[in-house]
């Protein structure tokens, strides 16, 4: 790399024209960096021309292009041109090649992608006929073919038929109806067709099922749209759709077939049974595969055998890797949770770690039923993040603008979570448990847990502080900041565990303030809530506070936001990482005689709690940084004050705060005071 810094330092300074005979190069001070148009948002899927200028006049131009991702996503290319990929906020940054500590950076906002208007619709239907009391569903076709294809469906003889907001048409009464789609994206936009309902009977097939040549697996999860199918095999899985129509799945060894929209009076297939099956090819918007309008139902002698196919080993998480196996029945076997968030209401997601990839997990009481989800949550309930199951059920895809591949649960009794033994449970307890950081001086009470809720645990307390008894309640003040230790016994039929506790309680020392830091001096914020002084997690020095002091922070930004914990206008919002050299860190660079430094900290937004702070600090003008023996982690959604003393006397200091990699992942920071 840095030959290759050269040879461009050496061409670009061929281009421009500059001497190296006694002539000074103009070196880079500043870059400022525009936007096309001027333009501070853009949608999903656009692209921004972005040009950087390197101050002063006469210094090279050449810029490293990159993009910072806050709470949205993009890429960048070498000549400054931006896709946005995902909603959200990002900071484009430019760098000097020369000096990689000049940079410029320019917020934006990427907004949902914009819905293209049509210019034209057509009506799509596999029949123009229904009985009463029949039905048939309708799409649309758009010019262009990327527009929106969101419309609202009416019918103009509801006498006649009827249409829902899907498109499912109901004869009513003998006739002819007219049924109209109008683009909700631009109203004048609309089409319409015409369906004639028939008497009982009257209808014949739209397609010779009965002579059709079997179609493969492979003409429906990789067809055309519209185009007819037949198969067969045996009806494994039945869920309720909406009033009138329901769902199923029909499987055949390893192969299965997902069937939407059964009249559940005139279409019935019964579980366990087996048929031949005629209908159209479709997949939805959302990514779902479809066997629609079934128009050919005709039951069979013959048997068949369900496969379960184990893909653990195939990379689930990629459509391309899991299509011979969609509407099929798969098994995953000792994949590790990585993310549980049980609802029992809704539908959730279970994101397990399949070959070191995210694979989701579904459970969904629309189509396993309550009780079958109700058992499910039952199993899922207080499991840890980690824990090795084994999973079986429906192979499914799901997601707009491209199909996610997921694992449809549909009974409890497929989903094998290791029972926890009394030592699991004891452990998840103990993990479970956290006291205050800090007691105030004030304070006249600890609280200490006797238990642990969704566990059969007990816990009692012991401490050997004078400060304290041993039910947390407080004796007295010490004279000067000290630490009292609690230790818990848990315990769990024989199962007996001991932790220690240390919680800082904060004394009645009479100190000299030398220098707060509170972030009310910072510049005005900008569109997102943060302030211009420090807009992104960019690192980079600010100079703030009383008196004015230099602070480096780096993978953290000034916030005001409602989501942020702050006093007054701003505080600092941090974010962890990762990798220990990349994670957030805030360090005071400025020299201050101090023994004891306050602040303030909490979890941010709706962030899972376990943010974990470092404190250091260093003699030697930051060349070497000692660690405290002591981390400080964040349970809360509220500030708690912190108070840290340092163990050196009569010597000038800088101080650092370290957020953990791994832990958490945004932590908001206020009200730092230096005392001596």
């Amino acid at each position: 790399m840095k030959k290759r810094n050269v040879l461009l330092f050496v061409l670009a300074a061929s281009t421009l024209g500059l001497s190296s005979c006694g002539e000074t190069d103009v070196l880079p001070e500043s870059i400022k960096i525009s936007a096309e148009g001027n333009a501070t948002s853009i949608s999903v899927g656009e692209t921004l021309n972005f040009e950087a200028t390197v101050l002063p006049e006469g210094a090279i131009q050449e810029v490293v292009w990159s993009v910072v991702e806050i709470t949205g996503e993009a890429t960048i290319t070498t000549a400054g041109v931006l896709t946005a990929t995902k909603e959200g906020t990002v900071e484009v940054m430019a760098t000097s090649y020369l000096d990689s500590d000049v940079r410029g950076t320019y917020s934006l906002k990427i907004e949902k992608a914009k819905d293209i208007a049509p210019t034209s619709l057509k009506v799509v239907s596999s029949t123009t006929e229904v009985n009463i009391d029949g039905t048939t569903t309708l799409s649309v076709q758009v010019t262009p073919e990327n527009a929106s294809t969101s419309v609202t469906w009416s019918s103009l003889n509801q006498e006649i038929a009827t249409v829902s907001a899907t498109g499912v048409v109901k004869g009513i009464s003998a006739g002819e109806a007219t049924i109209k789609a109008t683009s909700t994206v631009d109203t004048n936009v609309s089409a319409t067709i015409k369906i004639t309902v028939n008497e009982e009977s009257d209808v014949e097939p739209t397609y010779d099922y009965e002579n059709m040549a079997f179609t493969t697996h492979d003409d429906w999860v990789n067809g055309e749209n519209d185009t007819p199918l037949k198969f067969k095999g045996k009806v494994a899985h039945i869920t309720e759709s909406s009033k009138g129509t329901y769902n199923c799945w029909v499987m055949n060894g390893s192969e299965g077939y997902y069937l939407w929209g059964l009249d559940e009076e005139k279409q019935v297939l019964e579980l366990g049974k087996s048929y031949e099956i005629g209908g159209i090819r479709y997949q939805h918007t959302d990514g779902t595969f479809e066997v629609k309008n079934i128009e050919y139902i005709k039951e069979i002698s013959e048997t068949f055998d369900i496969t379960v196919t184990d893909i653990t080993d195939k990379k689930p998480n990629v459509l391309d890797n899991i299509r011979p196996y969609l509407g099929g029945m798969v098994e995953v076997k000792q994949v590790a949770t990585s993310e549980i968030s049980v609802s029992d209401t809704k539908a959730y997601n279970v994101v397990v770690d399949v070959k070191e990839d995210d694979f989701t997990i579904r459970i969904d009481p629309s189509v396993c039923g309550d009780d079958e989800f109700a058992k499910i949550n039952d199993k899922l309930r207080n499991l840890p993040t980690g824990y090795l199951i084994d999973a079986k059920g429906i192979m499914h895809a799901y997601g707009y603008g491209g199909a996610k591949p997921q694992l449809y649960v549909v009974k409890a009794d497929d989903l094998v979570v290791p029972e926890l033994s009394d030592a699991d449970k004891i452990q998840l307890a103990v993990g479970a448990v956290t006291l205050p950081n800090c007691v105030a001086a004030d304070a006249t009470k600890i609280d200490l847990p006797t238990s642990v809720e969704g566990y059969d645990v007990t816990i009692s307390w012991a401490t050997t502080s004078e400060y304290f008894d041993n039910n947390g309640t407080k004796l007295s003040t010490p004279d000067r900041t000290t630490d009292a230790k609690f230790t818990a016994t848990f315990t769990l039929n024989s199962e007996v565990v001991q932790k220690d506790y240390f919680v800082t309680v904060i004394g009645n020392e009479e100190l000299e303030t030398v220098h707060t830091f509170n972030l009310e001096d910072a510049d005005p914020e900008n569109n997102y809530g943060n302030s211009v002084t420090k807009p992104s997690y960019a690192e980079g020095k600010v100079t703030l506070g009383n008196p004015q002091a230099t602070w480096n922070l780096k993978n953290c930004l000034i916030s005001s936001t409602d989501s942020d914990a702050h006093d007054g206008i701003y505080g600092l919002r941090i974010q962890s990482n990762k990798s220990a050299d990349k994670t957030g860190q805030v360090e005071l660079q400025t020299d201050f005689e101090f023994t004891t430094v306050d602040f303030d900290f909490a979890t941010y937004g709706g962030d899972v709690f376990g943010g974990t702070l470092i404190p250091k600090y260093s003699i030697d003008g930051g060349e070497t940084w000692k660690t405290l023996n002591k981390e400080y982690v964040s349970n809360s959604r509220t500030l708690e004050t912190i108070r840290v003393v340092i163990p050196e006397t009569s010597t000038t200091m800088r101080f650092q705060l370290t957020f953990k990699e791994n832990t958490g992942k945004r932590l908001n920071l206020d009200n730092f005071v230096f005392y001596k």
